[in-house]
C-alpha cells in the first residue's frame, strides 16, 4: 500500500463555524435523548456537507505485485483483531500494547481519572511502554484488573482506541508493516471442495470467431510466408486456377507485403502462443471453442468436437453445462501433446455464417470453471454478436444483463476473461469490456499485423490471486470519498471491495478526506490534536497454490493543514492512476459528461498546482509527461463518446424521459431546443441552465 503524499491533508476549519456546528449537534443530541425517553421515532442525522468534492493529495493505492511472496513472509499463529473495529494488530500497535502490570499501573480504576499519564518518578525510564499515555476520553473502555489474567496484555487500538485483552509474547508482535497469515491450507480446501488438485496448472480456452467477416484480408508487411492460408478443401477447389511458379503478387504490390485474412492472423497468433506455452508451461491444458452460426467445441482436439446449434444457442444453462459436463472428455491432454492436433483442426475451419458469440462465451466459461482458479478465456472476435443468448443486434439487447451475469460467473470462479477485437469493427465493446473489467482481464483492439504481439502481451498478464476481497480502514476521523455507497461502512471510514481476480499489475486506488465538524463532534474527536493517522488494508485471497491467505498492510501518515506541504514530493503516478480510473469508471457507466468533468478537474490539478510545487523534481516531471501523454488518448476517447451520444440522441435525448410532457407540443418544443443546443456545441454550463429553465417552466405550468 502506498500513499501519494507523506502527509494526510486536513483542511483548515473556521473556528467560529466549528463551534456553532458543535452547539447545533449538542442541541440535536439533547432532543434525541428526550425522543428516546418518549420512545419516539429517531431524529434525522445532521445534514452532511454536500459541496463539490475537491481534488488533493489524499490518495492511496493498493497493488498486488508482491502477493505471490505470501508463503515466504508467513506469520506463525493467527491474526489478532480489535473487538470493536476489526483492525488488525500490526507493527504500529507495538507502542499500544501493555503487559498486565503496566496497564494496571497506569489506569486508576477507582478514581476513574480523566487524564492518565506515566509516573514522573518511574524507575524504568527507558521502557517505552511505561511512558505510554492512555488516550484521554477512553475511561469507558478500561478493563478491570480482575478481568485481566497474568499472561494477558492489553492492546489499545490505534484506530478506535478500544481496549482489547490479548495473549501474545513481546517477540510475537508483528515486526513489519506487510504481513501474511494462513487462513486455510490448500489441503484443507480440497477436503471441502471438488476443485482440481494443487499441482495442476491453469487451463486456457481460446474462444475464436470464425464467422464470414474473418475472411476479410489486409495488406501487411511480413518477413516470412504466413501459414494457415487455405484449408485443404479450399486448396482443392482452387488448385486448377493456380499456375505453377507464377507470381501471386497483385500489380504494383510491394514485394515485402502479403494480403492475409483475419483468420490467418488469429491462427498464427494462437500457434505462436502454443509453442511458447509448450516451453514455459508444459503441463498446461489448452482448449479451443470456435463459433460462427453455431458453436464448435474442440477442447484439446483429442476427441470428436461437440456442436451446439439450433435452440440450444438460446439457452444459457445448456451452453454452460456443455462446457462443465464435458471438461474431462475435452481437456485431458497437456499442451505438449495437443498443440499440433489443435492447429490441424483449426486450419481446416472455413469462415462463414453469423456470430454466436454469447453461446460460445458461455461454453468457454463452463470449460474454464472446471480448471484451476486463475484459468483464462481469450475471446477473439471481429463482429457483433447476433445469434443466440447475448445477441447485441436488437433494440431489446440493451436491457439484457447476460454479459453482466457471465462476468460475475467468471469472477466467482476465478476465471480471467480477455477480449481481443479488430479495429474498425462494431463489436459493442461497451458490453464485452465489462466482462474483462470485472475479471481483471484486458480489452485490446488490434490491427491484423499486430495480433500475435497482442496475444503475447495478454498471456503475460496471468492471474496471481483469485477470490480477492479488500477491506481498507481509515482512522475514524477520516472518511472515503467518491466511493460507491454500498461499499462503505462505519461512518464511511471502512471501504470493502469484492475484487475477484488480480494480476501482478492490478492497482486499486482510494480517496479520503477528514470528516466534517459535525461528524467529528459526533465521534468525539478533536482532529487538531492528531499528529499521525493510521491506515490499514486487509486482503483476503486464494493463492495460485490454493491456499486461503490474509495479507495485512499498515501505514502511518503525518497530518498537515498546509496543502503546499502535502503537495511537495507527491507521487504523481498514484494520482494519475486515480484520475484515469475515475474517468474510465464514469465513462464505462455511460456517464460521459461526468467523466469529462472529473478528468478536467484532475488534469488541471496535476498539470498546474502540483507541477508548480514540484518543478525541480525530475521524477515528478517524468511522471507528469507520462500522464499528459496517456491522458491525451483518454480525453479523445471520452470526447468521441460524447459526440456519438449527441449524434445518436440529441444533446438531451436521454433526459426527455425525466420530464412529464402534458401534450405533444411541449415534447416537440423540448426536442427542437435540445437539437439546437446540440448543433451549437454547448458546454456544461449551457446544459445546466437549460435543465434548470425547463424545470422552472414546467413548474409554472403546473
Amino acid at each position: 500500500m502506498k500513499s501519494a503524499s507523506n502527509y494526510a491533508y486536513i483542511k483548515k476549519r473556521d473556528e467560529k463555524v466549528t463551534e456553532l456546528k458543535k452547539q447545533l449537534l449538542s442541541r440535536l443530541q439533547e432532543k434525541q435523548r428526550f425522543a428516546d425517553e418518549r420512545e419516539e421515532r429517531p431524529l434525522v442525522d445532521p445534514p452532511v456537507d454536500l459541496s463539490d468534492e475537491e481534488v488533493d493529495t489524499n490518495v492511496i493505492s493498493v497493488d498486488f505485485a508482491n502477493i505471490t511472496d505470501g508463503l515466504k513472509n508467513l506469520c506463525m499463529g493467527d491474526a489478532i483483531f480489535c473487538k470493536k473495529c476489526s483492525a488488525s494488530l500490526s507493527s504500529l500497535s507495538t507502542a499500544n500494547v501493555f503487559p498486565r502490570e503496566k496497564y494496571i499501573k497506569h489506569v486508576d480504576l477507582k478514581e476513574q481519572a480523566k487524564d492518565i499519564s506515566a509516573d514522573p518518578h518511574e524507575e524504568e525510564k527507558d521502557d517505552k511502554l511505561s511512558k505510554k499515555m492512555i488516550p484521554e476520553g477512553d475511561q469507558k473502555n478500561f478493563i478491570p484488573e480482575t478481568e485481566i489474567k497474568s499472561h494477558e496484555s492489553v492492546w489499545i487500538c490505534e484506530f478506535c482506541s478500544h481496549h482489547n485483552k490479548i495473549s501474545i509474547e513481546a517477540e510475537e508482535l508483528p515486526k513489519t508493516d506487510d504481513i501474511f497469515f494462513m487462513l486455510k491450507s490448500a489441503t484443507q480446501q480440497l477436503e471441502t471442495t471438488t476443485t482440481t488438485t494443487q499441482d495442476q496448472d491453469i487451463s486456457v480456452i481460446f474462444c475464436i470467431d470464425f464467422s464470414g467477416s474473418m475472411c476479410v484480408s489486409s495488406e501487411i508487411q511480413v518477413k516470412d510466408e504466413l501459414r494457415h492460408g487455405l484449408s485443404a478443401e479450399e486448396y482443392e477447389m482452387l488448385k486448377d486456377f493456380i499456375e505453377d511458379n507464377a507470381s501471386q503478387l497483385l500489380p504494383n504490390q510491394k514485394q515485402d507485403t502479403q494480403w492475409i485474412s483475419r483468420k490467418q492472423c488469429v491462427l498464427a497468433a494462437i500457434e505462436s502462443q502454443l509453442e511458447e506455452m509448450k516451453k514455459t508451461h508444459p503441463n498446461r491444458k489448452v482448449g479451443v471453442v470456435a463459433f460462427n452460426s453455431e458453436v464448435i467445441v474442440y477442447g484439446d482436439g483429442g476427441s470428436d468436437p461437440i456442436i451446439v446449434a439450433g435452440d440450444k444457442l438460446n439457452k444459457e444453462d445448456v451452453c454452460l453445462s456443455v462446457g462443465i459436463d464435458n471438461y474431462e472428455k475435452l481437456l485431458s491432454a497437456s499442451i505438449v501433446d495437443s498443440s499440433k492436433r489443435l492447429m490441424s483442426k483449426l486450419s481446416s475451419l472455413k469462415e462463414n455464417g453469423k456470430t454466436a458469440l454469447g453461446p460460445a462465451l458461455a461454453v468457454s466459461l463452463g470449460l474454464a470453471s472446471r480448471g484451476k482458479p486463475g484459468s483464462t478465456v481469450i475471446l477473439c472476435t471481429d463482429g457483433l454478436a447476433n445469434v443466440g443468448i447475448g445477441e447485441l443486434d436488437s433494440p431489446s439487447s440493451d436491457n439484457d444483463p447476460f454479459y453482466e451475469r457471465m462476468g460475475n460467473y467468471a469472477k466467482e470462479r476465478g476465471i480471467q476473461v480477455n477480449v481481443i477485437t479488430i479495429k474498425g469493427e462494431g463489436c459493442r465493446m461497451d458490453r464485452l469490456g465489462k466482462i474483462a473489467d470485472v475479471t481483471q482481464g484486458q480489452v485490446t483492439r488490434v490491427n491484423p499485423d499486430s495480433i500475435a504481439k497482442d496475444f503475447s502481451n495478454i498471456m503475460k498478464e496471468e492471474v496471481v490471486a483469485t477470490k480477492v476481497k479488500l477491506r481498507v480502514r481509515l482512522h475514524q476521523s477520516l472518511k472515503f470519498r467518491r466511493e460507491e455507497k454500498e461499499n462503505l461502512a462505519e461512518n464511511d471510514s471502512l471501504c470493502e471491495r469484492d475484487v475477484g481476480n488480480v494480476t501482478a499489475k492490478t492497482i486499486l486506488t482510494f480517496e479520503y478526506q477528514s470528516k466534517n465538524d459535525v461528524e467529528l463532534a459526533k465521534e468525539g474527536i478533536d482532529i487538531g490534536k492528531l499528529s499521525q493517522l493510521p491506515i490499514q488494508a486487509h486482503v483476503y485471497y486464494t493463492s495460485g497454490e490454493g491456499h486461503q491467505l490474509l495479507r495485512v498492510i499498515t501505514m502511518k501518515l503525518q497530518t498537515t493543514q498546509d496543502l503546499k506541504c502535502a503537495q511537495k514530493g507527491v507521487d504523481v503516478r498514484i494520482l494519475a492512476t486515480r484520475a484515469t480510473q475515475l474517468t474510465s469508471n464514469n465513462a464505462g457507466k455511460g456517464e460521459v459528461i461526468m467523466a469529462r468533468k472529473v478528468n478536467k478537474k484532475w488534469d488541471e490539478y496535476i498539470s498546474n498546482d502540483l507541477a508548480m510545487d514540484n518543478a525541480a523534481s525530475p521524477t515528478f516531471q517524468e511522471g507528469l509527461a507520462d500522464w499528459q501523454e496517456n491522458n491525451t488518448g483518454l480525453k479523445r476517447a471520452v470526447n468521441k463518446n460524447i459526440k456519438r451520444a449527441k449524434q445518436n440522441q440529441g444533446f438531451f435525448g436521454k433526459l426527455s424521459s425525466k420530464f412529464k410532457f402534458s401534450n405533444k407540443e411541449d415534447e416537440e418544443e423540448f426536442e427542437k431546443e435540445t437539437r439546437c443546443l446540440s448543433i451549437a456545441g454547448s458546454d456544461d454550463e449551457d446544459e445546466t441552465k437549460f435543465i434548470q429553465n425547463k424545470a422552472a417552466n414546467f413548474m409554472k405550468k403546473k
